[in-house]
């Protein structure tokens, strides 16, 4: 199943609608259920494994500051949920702050099409990242080696961190965020622990039901740009 998945990806035969199909028959997650928990791992995460591959040291790297979180990959779900209850349209711009092997901005490029850009500090994580978007010819996907707080972001709409900083670090991503949101209104999407500070930002509504849990996708809209 996994080689026949990779192979429909690789050379396109899957419409977005396809590939959402078959990505289904893997979860229990539906679009019905917002605001559920997401908590570990499913059959998902294995077939995306498979397609993209998992290559990649993702721990005993010592990081560069001690407030940025080692990569852990996101529970596959949560990105279907953040498809599914984020009104992403053409003209929308998708940033994952601190991509990892860069499993979300594929998968949400794959079945949306918008362009999305991963940021990720270490180098050895966005090469591998480039060559897995390179090999599915995800045109429209950019990997950006740089640190978050000094990132350009001029040109996001909707932005989603899975914890990949705290304490003053997180602070300082937050404040560019805002910086962003006083020229245009934005979406913040986060998950795991990182959502219960950015539920105290009285800059950000919540859009989904307990918004500031660990195991839910947290979806905030800015007020309008000032």
């Amino acid at each position: 199943m996994v080689s026949r998945a990779r192979a429909n990806v690789l050379a396109r035969f899957w419409s977005a609608t396809d590939l959402r199909r078959e990505l289904d028959r893997f979860t229990g997650y539906r679009p019905d259920t917002p605001g559920v928990a997401h908590y570990g791992f499913d059959g998902l995460d294995l077939l995306l494994d498979g397609i993209f591959g998992a290559e990649g040291r993702t721990d005993s790297i010592e990081l560069p500051d001690r407030e940025m979180v080692h990569y852990e990959p996101v529970p596959a779900r949560v990105i279907l949920d953040l498809v599914d209850h984020v009104s992403l349209t053409e003209s929308d711009v998708f940033y994952d702050l601190g991509s990892g092997l860069g499993r979300v901005v594929f998968l949400v490029n794959l079945l949306t099409g918008i362009r999305c850009r991963g940021v990720e500090i270490r180098t050895d994580l966005c090469a591998t990242s480039r060559r897995v978007a390179d090999r599915f010819r995800l045109a429209n996907v950019d990997i950006v080696a740089a640190d978050a707080r000094v990132a350009d972001y001029r040109d996001g709409t909707v932005f989603f961190m899975f914890t990949p900083f705290r304490g003053a670090l997180l602070q300082a991503v937050l404040e560019r965020l805002h910086d962003e949101a006083r020229r245009r209104p934005i979406v913040v999407c986060t998950y795991g622990s990182c959502t219960r500070r950015v539920f105290e930002l009285a800059w950000l509504t919540p859009q989904t039901p307990d918004a500031n849990g660990d195991y839910r996708l947290a979806i905030f809209r800015s007020d309008q740009a000032l």
